[in-house]
């Protein structure tokens, strides 16, 4: 499912409605794959998403990051009531698949 979201400090944010299908989907199965839209170069991101309730100044980062990125942000608000977080477990990255194809593993997060 398409979905645009915010890298903040080595996580990738995301939100959208709780009754969307993929919203319900996560409450189920919250292992998920994000992509860039270019598949000849590509950078693929492997992990689980987790719902996270940011804090006061962790919500404003976000909104800051959302106006510089989109030209327009939700009000804090929205990001204190939950979002989406996904931390890499897996990057698999390439300009050309057959030259310089690339995997990075992460440790998990304590």
């Amino acid at each position: 499912m398409p979905v645009d979201g915010l890298w903040l400090n080595g996580v990738w944010y995301f939100g959208g409605s709780s009754e969307a299908v993929y919203q319900r989907n996560l409450r189920t199965n919250d292992e998920v794959v994000v992509h860039l839209e270019d598949a000849v170069r590509a950078v693929i991101i492997e992990g689980r998403a987790t719902r996270h309730l940011p804090r006061l100044d962790e919500a404003a980062r976000l909104a800051a990051a959302s106006k510089t990125k989109y030209g327009y942000a939700p009000p804090v608000e929205a990001y204190t009531s939950g979002v989406w977080a996904v931390s890499p477990r897996r990057v698999l990255a390439w300009d050309s698949v057959a030259e310089d194809a690339t995997r990075f593993e992460f440790a998990p997060a304590e």
